[in-house]
């Protein structure tokens, strides 16, 4: 997780065998970050990250979420 994210900020953090989750406040904007891991080794980490003005934050939350339950490992591989 650490290669993927700057910690200052997270105010949340989920992590799993599967995925991890951040989101936090940053500037006055929310940031939200979930990747999942690939079932494989040597497969791809898929990542889905979003960061809107806190503002809109009951809005955004709903979408948000939508999003982050939506994504899925692709089969892909890194190209070498």
């Amino acid at each position: 997780m650490q290669q993927f994210i700057e910690p200052r900020g997270v105010t949340y953090r989920q992590i799993t065998r599967r995925y991890f989750a951040v989101s936090g406040l940053r500037n006055g904007d929310i940031f939200y970050q979930r990747c999942n891991f690939p079932a494989k080794r040597d497969g791809v980490v898929d990542c889905f990250e979003t960061t809107y003005p806190a503002t809109d934050k009951a809005t955004m939350d709903r979408v948000v979420t939508r999003l982050s339950r939506s994504v899925r490992n692709s089969p892909g591989r890194h190209p070498r």
